[in-house]
């Protein structure tokens, strides 16, 4: 993904963290270096991990991802200012 679309997907997961579709996250954590892991049977979380970075994040997939999920994101990928200095 080029640099363009990454800040849109940026802005609009910032600008609208309430109403966020799984695949958009799944996009996300990908271009920032993360591996997903699907869940194992019977749960519908799925695991995101990077190496260098302690904490895994267990995303549910719903539609749309829950506000808290998102927000976690966002802390956990400094999003807020990634976007002040790269877009």
């Amino acid at each position: 993904m080029n640099k363009g679309r990454l800040c849109k997907l940026v802005n609009e997961i910032l600008q609208n963290s309430g109403n966020v579709e799984f695949k958009r996250i799944q996009t996300l954590l990908g271009e920032f270096g993360f591996d997903c892991r699907q869940p194992k049977k019977g749960s519908r979380h799925y695991i995101f991990r990077k190496s260098g970075i302690r904490k895994n994040i267990s995303i549910p997939k719903e539609r749309p991802v829950g506000k808290v999920y998102v927000k976690q994101v966002i802390e956990i990928l400094k999003l807020e200012e990634w976007y002040e200095t790269n877009c």
